[in-house]
């Protein structure tokens, strides 16, 4: 999406831009959060399982959320926005960065690349600490 006034890049923009009269209309095809979830998370290549998996919840929850039977905490929703590479703007009214501005698959791979830089360091202090037991056994 552009930055221009009718489509603002973010909350404050536009809620300047609804006091001036010159707010856009919400996308009518997404006209609820859950939807523009659905939407960023489709086209950023992920699943609800995965997508779940970085927030913290189950695959059953994140479907919940885009199906509009569970509401998503303002938390989670900044959460989202980041994993997916959209504005919190867009996620809960339709105006901002959205995924059709193609920064999602980027976001995506950095993504993956920190998932696997942590395992990475998960796998090596599992390490430091079986050498710190066998010093320290040694020691004794």
């Amino acid at each position: 999406m552009s930055n221009e006034l009718d489509q603002p890049s973010d909350l404050g923009d536009y809620l300047a831009a609804r006091d001036e009269g010159t707010a856009g209309e919400i996308d009518d095809s997404l006209v609820d959060i859950g939807g523009r979830i659905a939407e960023a998370r489709r086209l950023a290549g992920t699943s609800q399982a995965e997508l779940g998996a970085q927030l913290g919840v189950t695959e059953v929850t994140v479907a919940a959320w885009e199906e509009g039977r569970l509401a998503t905490r303002s938390n989670v929703l900044v959460r989202v926005a980041g994993l997916l590479g959209v504005s919190l703007s867009w996620l809960v009214m339709g105006h901002g960065v959205s995924p059709a501005d193609g920064d999602a698959p980027e976001l995506h791979e950095l993504q993956q690349t920190l998932l696997d830089v942590r395992a990475q360091l998960t796998s090596l202090a599992d390490d430091l600490g079986r050498v710190a037991a066998g010093l320290a056994d040694a020691a004794r």
